[in-house]
């Protein structure tokens, strides 16, 4: 999905649209992972080892969870 909205942006003339697709609209999880990924950045820029440690692991677990996902998604080639 794409959204289509009118947008100016400061400087623009008025003129045209922009289009911006949706941020992962089909499962929260991946926003999850997109925002922890932006968190560990800001937590690598601070410095705390014990932060970015935690950060890891929240971040492992999300892979479980996104690897699981994928696993039901696909069709079973056994019978």
């Amino acid at each position: 999905m794409i959204d289509i909205t009118e947008s100016r942006e400061a400087g623009d003339a008025g003129e045209g649209y922009v289009a911006r697709p949706a941020v992962h609209e089909v499962n929260a999880i991946i926003q999850a992972a997109d925002r922890c990924l932006e968190a560990r950045e800001a937590i690598l820029q601070h410095g705390s080892p014990l932060l970015r440690q935690k950060m890891d692991e929240l971040l492992l677990a999300i892979g479980q969870e996104l690897a699981l996902l994928q696993d039901d998604e696909r069709p079973s080639n056994l019978h």
